[in-house]
């Protein structure tokens, strides 16, 4: 796998057909168990220090823990890290302040990988009127997300090939923007 970080930059793990997208290897899976195996078992045998993303704490790592948990699949990414056989921990948090009011936190326990929340920093760090991706996109790079409706977001990954090509399109530019933020913040 680190040989195919060298040659690629970009990496879409998805359900059904995709068509290529530039710059980026796409892999395609029939079964969601097979295609969230992989996608961890990508990471792990990647070995990053880091995983980044906007909101991926609250979100998009507890969303893929939850998923593995109802498809009875959570053992098999149980040593995911740097360190082997280690558990991978969610704890769940609240946080009170003055300046923050009070917000529920996940904090997840990788060993050897530190995971990297833009949301998190900016709500700390920024006064801004939003903590979308889009607002700070915005605000910090002049740049936006790809313009795709939350709600129709399940009709373009159901339909063909060129349509979920569309849905792994949005969710690329959504990271890519996350790195840029991460660079320039």
């Amino acid at each position: 796998s680190k040989g195919i970080c060298k040659r690629n930059k970009h990496f879409v793990f998805t359900l059904r057909k995709c068509n290529p997208i530039e710059d980026t290897k796409v892999f395609c899976f029939k079964k969601e168990t097979d295609m969230l195996k992989a996608c961890m078992n990508f990471i792990q045998q990647v070995g990053p220090d880091y995983l980044v993303g906007h909101n991926v704490k609250n979100f998009d790592l507890h969303y893929i823990i939850k998923r593995l948990e109802i498809l009875r699949e959570i053992d098999n990414v149980k040593s995911f890290g740097k360190i082997k056989n280690t558990v991978l921990s969610v704890k769940e948090r609240t946080f009170k302040s003055r300046a923050f009011g009070e917000r529920k936190i996940l904090i997840f326990v990788c060993h050897g990988v530190s995971i990297v929340d833009t949301f998190e920093i900016y709500i700390r760090e920024k006064k801004l009127r939003s903590y979308k991706l889009q607002n700070i996109a915005k605000v910090v790079l002049g740049d936006t997300k790809n313009d795709m409706p939350y709600v129709s977001i399940p009709g373009f990954f159901w339909g063909d090939a060129d349509s979920n090509k569309l849905v792994n399109e949005y969710c690329k530019k959504d990271a890519s923007l996350t790195i840029q933020i991460l660079n320039k913040g």
